[in-house]
């Protein structure tokens, strides 16, 4: 019934106001992954040959995060305390590292 939606089934665009979303569970959340990242790297993810797309999608996050997060030069404080070296790893798991999507 939404003319909106007469495109694509049940779809449409996200408002970058409402783009990255952070809830409750954020800290346990992100800690999960981040333990993920350390004990099972290989299973997450396949880098090879997106360091470009990575780095676009890195930067957009970063012009939308929220004020809680601390950036300082290559470093950013998330809310949950923990800092995040955006040149320490592939920019793919620094976007990771920062936010719940």
């Amino acid at each position: 019934m939404e003319p909106r939606l007469a495109r694509l089934p049940g779809m449409i665009p996200v408002e970058m106001d409402d783009w990255l979303v952070r809830d409750d569970a954020y800290g346990a959340q992100m800690a999960c992954s981040d333990q993920l990242l350390i004990a099972r790297r290989s299973d997450v993810a396949e880098l090879d040959g997106i360091e470009a797309e990575a780095q676009e999608l890195l930067a957009l996050i970063l012009a939308h995060l929220g004020e809680d997060f601390e950036v300082s030069g290559a470093f950013v404080r998330r809310p949950d305390g923990v800092v995040v070296d955006l040149e320490e790893d592939h920019p793919l798991i620094a976007a990771r590292r920062l936010v719940q999507e």
